[in-house]
């Protein structure tokens, strides 16, 4: 069973449709504020001082008595010294921290301005408009090789049935400029008549369109080998049922726009097609 259209993109055109661009990278680092906020008194300090104080000249006292009180004189009075000059210094401690907090908030806003900047800088990247920039530029490179790999040449005195002959109309109408009817591509060891052909002579966009008719014999390849040349050279294939071609050429094309459209943004195209109906999904047993 089979469920028209048939789409086959190359490999690497699939791999392009879903490349992404590289982000710009972000190298600041968050400030770190580097003083802690200066107290008249460590009064938990004193407390630990004293008892360690008191601890070690116990030890001393049980041994001399006089030493030890001297001992312990001298540590207590070290230690109120110190939290007194602590005290004295507080106001000019408090004024330093101040300057340094200051400069930290500075700091914290330019690191937050600079980082909205680098996340508008990643949405303007990832946006729907930038990947299709990025996406179709890539695209057009891959395209340039198209033409390289096979030579295309347009049949001549070809005569076409009923309904091949009304699509082929249908499609000059759409795409003047692009269609190609029962055109040849030359491979290296063999060649291949193809239905219909879109050509973009501008973009290099090589899509191969084929009628899928049933009740018509098979050609000199089956239709796996026959799309795998033409996948492997950077044709894209796309495959209608007769049904489909018969009862609605027009969105066939619309079908068509939609893939140009996907693979190279081309909105103008696609807006041409606003009044025709989307095409409907056949499937053939």
């Amino acid at each position: 069973m089979s469920c028209f259209p048939i789409i086959l993109i190359p490999p690497e055109v699939q791999g392009i449709q879903s490349e992404l661009p590289a982000l710009p990278i972000f190298t600041e680092r968050s400030p770190v504020l580097s003083a802690s906020e200066p107290q008249p008194v460590d009064f938990f300090k004193a407390v630990i001082e004293i008892a360690l104080l008191i601890a070690g000249t116990s030890l001393i006292y049980r041994v001399d008595k006089n030493l030890g009180t001297i001992v312990l004189l001298i540590g207590l009075g070290a230690i109120f010294t110190y939290q007194h000059l602590r005290f004295k210094s507080y106001k000019q401690r408090l004024q330093r921290y101040n300057r340094i907090l200051a400069g930290y908030f500075t700091s914290l806003e330019t690191y937050a301005r600079k980082q909205a900047q680098h996340e508008s800088k990643v949405a303007v990247a990832r946006s729907p408009n930038r990947l299709r920039e990025y996406r179709r530029a890539k695209l057009l490179e891959l395209l340039k090789q198209v033409s390289s790999n096979n030579r295309v040449e347009d049949a001549t005195n070809i005569t076409l049935s009923g309904i091949k002959s009304d699509f082929a109309r249908v499609l000059t109408q759409y795409f003047p400029n692009s269609t190609h009817v029962g055109c040849q591509v030359e491979f290296p060891d063999r060649s291949l008549t193809l239905d219909f052909a879109y050509i973009d002579p501008e973009t290099n966009l090589h899509i191969a369109i084929a009628l899928d008719e049933t009740d018509e014999p098979q050609g000199l390849l089956p239709n796996e080998e026959f799309d795998r040349y033409l996948l492997d050279a950077g044709w894209v294939v796309m495959r209608f049922s007769a049904f489909q071609v018969g009862r609605s050429p027009d969105s066939c094309c619309k079908a068509i726009a939609g893939l140009i459209d996907e693979l190279l943004g081309d909105r103008e195209l696609i807006h041409k097609f606003s009044s025709v109906q989307d095409l409907q999904s056949h499937k053939e047993y």
